[in-house]
């Protein structure tokens, strides 16, 4: 099993619901790596502190309530979801990015260049399984989101999901993930044979950023909670700098400042964890 370098932390290189065989952290292979995370037990079927947030069957409009069907069928009557070639669209990709930023608190916003991001257009364009989708305007043809889906098998991730706020008011989130569903339908109403059917996934739990995007998603289309165990282990230095100053999380919740913000979300992360250790 190989590992991935990310932030100062490694992870199992491998999909949600396969089983990461963990016997030792290779902390050799990774010398500025602070910090391992890796996940068990994918959607076991109970409820614990930690998940996947998941959507592993054919959306359904005309199951919804009338109020969530009209949310929906707002943001589709402004704008219409396709998949495009983002090498075609690079400056009105990064203009959707810089503006999506508006909707960060200011300490957790990202700073990517112009440069990088269309290093990142070309990092997309390099990899066969990347499905880059658009949401454009109906009226103005104007490119108003994006969002990066990949096709690993029956994992189906979505990487990134970025709209612009000045159109959030006229449902453009809405019109994205439909158009996202009604793209991999098929896919969703199958089952695959071994191991289970297609899943979309929005990532895991999110401890760091304040937002209810899941919380959105299981809402209106149908996304759950695949449930699974945490596991967290730290090299030997941030290990005990963790259990100093875990008695005190509860001061550091709420910080304006990045750094102060950041290691709230590590003692967060490790209040979580130790619910699994119990």
């Amino acid at each position: 099993m190989n590992w991935l370098y990310h932030n100062r932390a490694i992870f199992p290189d491998c999909y949600p619901h396969e089983e990461p065989q963990v016997q030792t952290v290779p902390w050799k292979e990774f010398p500025h790596a602070q910090m391992a995370r890796w996940t068990t037990d994918f959607d076991c079927g109970h409820k614990t502190q930690w998940w996947y947030c998941i959507k592993d069957s054919a959306f359904d409009l005309a199951a919804l309530n009338a109020k969530r069907r009209y949310e929906i069928n707002k943001g589709n009557r402004n704008f219409e979801t396709r998949l495009i070639d983002p090498a075609q669209h690079r400056d009105e990709l990064y203009a959707v990015y810089e503006n999506s930023l508006l909707g960060y608190d200011p300490g957790d916003r990202p700073q990517v260049s112009k440069k990088q991001f269309d290093a990142k257009i070309d990092n997309w364009n390099s990899i066969p399984e990347a499905r880059i989708f658009g949401v454009f305007d109906r009226e103005s043809g104007a490119l108003c989101g994006y969002a990066d889906v990949y096709e690993r098998g029956r994992y189906l991730p979505i990487s990134s999901m970025k709209t612009r706020v000045d159109c959030e008011k006229r449902n453009v989130n809405f019109a994205l993930v439909y158009g996202i569903l009604i793209h991999y339908e098929r896919q969703l109403s199958s089952t695959l044979t071994p191991g289970g059917g297609y899943y979309l996934c929005d990532g895991q739990r999110n401890i760091r950023h304040q937002t209810n995007f899941q919380e959105f998603l299981v809402k209106y289309f149908g996304f759950r909670y695949a449930y699974c165990t945490l596991h967290v282990a730290y090299r030997g230095p941030m290990k005990l700098a963790v259990r100093l100053l875990y008695p005190f999380r509860r001061m550091l919740e709420g910080a304006k400042d990045c750094r102060i913000k950041m290691i709230a979300s590590v003692l967060r992360q490790e209040e979580l964890a130790r619910s699994f250790r119990k």
